[in-house]
């Protein structure tokens, strides 16, 4: 997933990969259910992933700095060593096996390179969203492997809709979705902290 920050990747990326491992996937998948809402939030696997607590999903971020308490510059290779162990098990829960990259801009060359092999050939039942700002920001190896959504900004008349659904009254709606240039993420981020 590639685009300016604050416009939904990382938020479709979890909602998508919340759908994959919702129990009530399946029996939507296989009836005609077509108004059913997936992922449900109820069943004992949303209430895990909400919590951040389901053991087949591998969140890979910048490592702290133990010293000066911020994160690392870029996301190392022996972090994604790591989870290339993690991931060649087999699932816990015998569902998806999910792992989101949200800064995958900042794997360093080693980091991007120990990926490529799991990229082309991953696990059964094992996605990888990787997420970055630009798509010129990840080695063109890497680039070859996967499939590239591209996220935009907004318009303002889908950002008013959605605050309204958010509970926002007309005149914060109006003045969210001109000071969020397209972004849902910091409207919602003013909405919900007008200082």
């Amino acid at each position: 997933f590639y685009g300016p920050s604050k416009v939904g990747k990382t938020l479709t990326a979890k909602t998508f990969a919340n759908s994959l491992v919702c129990e009530k996937y399946g029996s939507y998948t296989r009836s005609s259910n077509l108004g059913a809402v997936v992922p449900c939030g109820e069943c004992s696997s949303c209430q895990q992933f909400a919590k951040k607590i389901y053991p087949d999903l591998y969140i890979l971020d910048r490592e702290i700095n133990e010293k000066t308490g911020k994160k690392k510059a870029v996301i190392t290779v022996s972090q994604v060593r790591d989870l290339l162990e993690k991931i060649s098990k087999r699932a816990f829960l015998n569902s998806y096996k999910i792992v989101l990259i949200p800064e995958a801009n900042l794997l360093n060359p080693e980091a991007s390179n120990a990926l490529l092999k799991t990229l082309e050939e991953p696990s059964p039942r094992t996605v990888i969203i990787l997420g970055s700002p630009t798509k010129d920001e990840i080695l063109p190896t890497i680039l070859s492997r996967v499939q590239m959504f591209k996220f935009l900004p907004v318009t303002r008349v889908e950002m008013y809709d959605y605050l309204l659904d958010k509970g926002a009254n007309r005149e914060q709606a109006k003045n969210l979705s001109s000071l969020a240039l397209g972004r849902p993420t910091v409207a919602m981020k003013f909405f919900n902290n007008s200082e």
